[in-house]
């Protein structure tokens, strides 16, 4: 399944973080499986942030190898595109 996350920068190691802010949904690296939702994400904190780029972050996720992996310390994300979102 190819997820994504919209950001300020590029994340090749997504981790899970205790928050130092409250989030929507709790704490945790956010992704959807829609790229329009995730360009939306972005551009809006591009506009808030008042920076010109942005990314969208693309992963690979395999549900299934995702146990098996976390069994051997292995991540299951693997980045496998990064697109650049600019303002105009």
């Amino acid at each position: 399944m190819i997820i994504y996350h919209g950001s300020l920068e590029k994340v090749e190691n997504p981790e899970i973080r205790l928050p130092n802010r409250t989030l929507d949904y709790g704490f945790g690296f956010y992704t959807t499986t829609s790229y329009k939702q995730a360009e939306s994400w972005v551009k809006r904190r591009m506009e808030e942030k008042k920076v010109p780029k942005g990314f969208i972050n693309i992963y690979e996720f395999n549900e299934k190898a995702m146990k098996f992996y976390q069994k051997l310390g292995l991540k299951p994300l693997k980045v496998i595109m990064e697109d650049n979102i600019k303002s105009h």
